[in-house]
């Protein structure tokens, strides 16, 4: 019954992880998308729109792998962040290729641009998530 009960409280904390990081991960993807698109002249609608899509499931998967090596690996985040980076280049080239980017140069472009906001806004939320446990640890000690 208890592990059953942990495994719902770390379900719906996973959720609301999600419900916040999501949306972050589409503006991310607007924010890469958006000047490759008007630099390549494309359409702007159906172009931010691969481009959310995309950031999405970088930012879902980016979320299951850094949650999963944090909880494996608890001592060290740094391989955490190291799965991280990779997953969020490879999703980049990945979705710059299946929306048609040739040019090496802006593939670089995205994946450098998607790399360095993906990564500090999983550095917020890590410091984010270390501050609550740390304040909820201090109020466990004062009741016990």
């Amino acid at each position: 019954m208890y592990k059953n009960s942990t495994r719902k409280k770390t379900l719906l904390l996973f959720i609301k992880e999600l419900m916040i990081i999501l949306p972050v991960s589409a503006l991310i993807g607007s924010a890469v998308g958006i000047p490759v698109i008007l630099y390549l002249g494309d359409s702007l609608l159906e172009g931010v729109m691969r481009s959310i899509l995309s950031a999405i499931i970088i930012g879902f998967f980016a979320t299951l792998s850094f949650a999963w090596m944090f909880k494996t690996i608890r001592t060290n985040s740094i391989y955490a962040f190291a799965i991280l980076f990779g997953i969020i280049a490879f999703g980049s080239a990945l979705g710059a290729a299946i929306n048609g980017i040739k040019s090496p140069v802006i593939f670089l472009f995205i994946i450098t641009f998607a790399e360095i906001l993906g990564i500090l806004f999983a550095l917020y939320m890590h410091k984010k998530s270390v501050e609550l446990n740390r304040q909820l640890n201090k109020k466990q000690d004062m009741l016990l």
